[in-house]
């Protein structure tokens, strides 16, 4: 039940940051309304990042084109309510409102424990909030047989980055399995020089350049994903895909949507020196078919 007659809502204010850690504070704030029954409102999705403007890379973290916007009358109505209203910050999921209460998300957290059983929402809400111009070009996204996250950029500086060999060998194992020389397109904000030795593979090609958006949704729509250690871009990839989903033995962040004992789970974490599992071997020559 609503509060009729009460100054409630739900409001996120997102980090500047990529889109996979903006979803995870929103997506918190979504699951707790929806909990409530109140209106959510969120400012954030737009990064300001000179750095960007310079390169004319609008593409990239940026989201000015992605999502839709609040109008005036939004704007006065939450101002209004903040006067009156008491603010309270990054509620439990399940906790519930009280009168008079304004709930302010900011909290950005790695782990989706207290979203699995939300993902259907998470999912359907995230189409409902993009723009229409971006509504249009995902419907028109392909879907790849193999995709391949490999993040780079300041993973590279840190040292965090997924060894390269991982995914080569990875798609040589599937490819055996398959028979074939399966397409591969790599998602990736590395250099061409620093993805050299995969791309010199047959039938593997760069993802054609585009906005993230678009990018995470054709990713998690590929029949096999294989992700990089550490990114979010590929945990909500994972989140979002329907497909088989690899990751490389070292995550620490496991099972995003499923559990470790879910004999039908389709995120796997493996070594990839060894041969793969016979059950997710199996899974594999389904999904070709």
């Amino acid at each position: 039940m609503k509060f009729r007659g009460q100054r409630n809502l739900v409001l996120t204010i997102l980090p500047q940051a990529g889109i996979g850690n903006k979803l995870s504070v929103w997506s918190r704030a979504l699951v707790f309304s929806k909990h409530n029954n109140l209106e959510l409102y969120t400012f954030g999705w737009v990064n300001f990042r000179p750095k960007n403007w310079l390169k004319f890379e609008f593409n990239k973290r940026f989201y000015f084109n992605d999502f839709r916007r609040l109008n005036i009358i939004e704007l006065l109505s939450i101002i209004l309510k903040f006067i009156f209203s008491e603010v309270k910050f990054n509620p439990s999921l399940d906790q519930l409102a009280v009168p008079n209460s304004i709930y302010v998300y900011t909290k950005y957290d790695h782990t989706f424990r207290d979203l699995k059983a939300h993902r259907q929402l998470i999912i359907d809400s995230f189409l409902s909030i993009l723009s229409n111009h971006r509504l249009k070009e995902i419907e028109k996204l392909k879907h790849p047989l193999i995709g391949i996250h490999i993040r780079r950029d300041d993973f590279i500086k840190i040292g965090y980055d997924t060894p390269l060999s991982f995914y080569i060998q990875i798609l040589n194992q599937i490819r055996r399995i398959t028979g074939i020389s399966t397409p591969a397109i790599i998602y990736s904000d590395g250099l061409e020089s620093d993805l050299k030795d995969i791309l010199s593979l047959p039938s593997v090609h760069l993802a054609i350049k585009k906005s993230d958006i678009l990018d995470l949704f054709e990713l998690s729509k590929s029949k096999i994903l294989i992700t990089s250690v550490g990114s979010s871009f590929s945990y909500w990839a994972s989140f979002l895909s329907n497909g088989i989903v690899i990751n490389y033995q070292n995550e620490w962040l496991q099972y995003i949507k499923s559990n470790a004992n879910d004999d039908n789970s389709s995120e796997w974490y493996v070594d990839s020196q060894n041969k793969l599992p016979s059950h997710l071997e199996e899974q594999i020559k389904k999904q070709f078919i």
